[in-house]
């Protein structure tokens, strides 16, 4: 994990509150085989102009900005 960032969004899901936690993770490998949990399907590397387009929510894309911003000033 990389220090320093957690992020928590907070939204209605069938009526009822969700809170969702972001931390930030390396990845040491590129090669390293990607393992994905039973509820999802797929997942993309994007760059963050093309991750805003594909995020559905504004928050989201608020949250991706955020990120990039706190990577750059690292």
């Amino acid at each position: 994990l990389i220090e320093g960032y957690k992020k928590e969004l907070h939204y209605p899901v069938r009526g009822k509150p969700k809170t969702v936690i972001y931390w930030l993770a390396e990845m040491k490998d590129c090669n390293t085989e990607i393992k994905l949990s039973e509820e999802h399907q797929a997942f993309q590397w994007l760059k963050l102009e093309d991750a805003c387009k594909f995020a559905e929510y504004e928050d989201m894309q608020a949250t991706l900005k955020e990120v990039h911003q706190f990577l750059c000033s690292k």
